[in-house]
């Protein structure tokens, strides 16, 4: 097998999950070549050399890094590309990261394929509530809970799963693409942290036909709506309320669709946010995926 030990006894949840990796089928999509390694740590890479960028340099795809000890794969969130020099962050290292000693290495551009064998197809759909910070594991926790989750989407996230959700993206954004949304039988859409300089009666045109859209395809079974969480932003808090209401109106007039009262069961805990009060931390989205499991069963 291709893949490297590493601490088994540790979080076994966190450290198997190299396991859920198909490494017998790993294939070659393209070489970076020859790269002097300017700075790595557990969350950051960045090399350096004169070669030429193409598009397959993409969050999309998996890493492999060869070096004279040891062959590192990794994944990453965000990518900084200039002429010489790429800068990988939100690094997620699949079988432990390199020294910092580390000088160079080849670099090259992998399709390392989830062993996805579920049935039960979802699509997330959202904004930086689905895909940035502590977001990035949702689809991979759910995973771990329910393999029976196949999840479908036109990118992937840090951990290779598909997803239809963008840091900065508009509930006119998602309309206007909604076509491109792949079928499923199963929706979670979380989005409207974007949407505060939206027109609110825009805003609730879009939220209701958006439903509407994704409803109206044979193939959709549930779709799971899920309410912005409580701000200590007294502003923010007055838009996640107004949002909220809209959300509630828009999925109760749809048959196909449920909603996660999120807001309403965050009000019981505390310390459930990020410093920035719009996005949850690690607690506040341990409680999401129990709701979204549930949800989903």
């Amino acid at each position: 097998m291709i893949y490297l030990g590493y601490n088994f006894f540790k979080k076994p949840n966190e450290i198997l999950f190299q396991m859920n990796y198909d490494w017998e089928n790993v294939s070659l999509i393209d070489s970076v070549g020859n790269v002097d390694i300017d700075s790595v740590s557990f969350d950051y890479f960045s090399v350096k050399n004169n070669f030429k960028v193409n598009p397959t340099v993409s969050t999309n795809n998996t890493y492999k890094l060869g070096t004279p000890k040891t062959t590192y794969y990794f994944r990453a969130s965000e990518l900084e590309i200039a002429t010489d020099q790429i800068n990988f962050s939100g690094v997620r290292w699949i079988n432990g990261h390199p020294e910092k000693y580390l000088k160079s290495g080849i670099l090259e551009i992998i399709n390392l394929p989830l062993k996805e064998e579920g049935k039960k197809t979802v699509v997330t759909i959202g904004d930086s509530e689905l895909i940035w910070q502590e977001a990035r594991d949702l689809r991979k926790k759910l995973h771990l809970k329910n393999q029976n989750l196949l999840f479908l989407g036109s990118k992937k996230d840090v951990n290779g799963f598909a997803h239809e959700a963008s840091v900065y993206i508009t509930s006119q954004e998602i309309l206007n693409n909604i076509d491109q949304i792949p079928a499923a039988e199963n929706y979670v859409l979380f989005f409207g942290a974007q949407d505060k300089k939206t027109d609110k009666n825009l805003l609730e045109q879009n939220v209701c036909k958006i439903l509407e859209i994704l409803a109206s395809r044979n193939e959709t079974k549930k779709i799971i709506t899920i309410s912005l969480p409580p701000s200590n932003n007294d502003d923010f808090e007055k838009y996640n309320i107004a949002f909220n209401e809209i959300l509630k109106e828009c999925t109760a007039s749809n048959e196909k669709s449920v909603l996660i009262p999120l807001h309403e069961r965050l009000q019981e805990e505390s310390e459930y946010l990020m410093q920035d009060g719009v996005h949850m931390n690690e607690k506040g989205y341990s409680i999401l995926v129990k709701l979204l499991d549930k949800s989903l069963e």
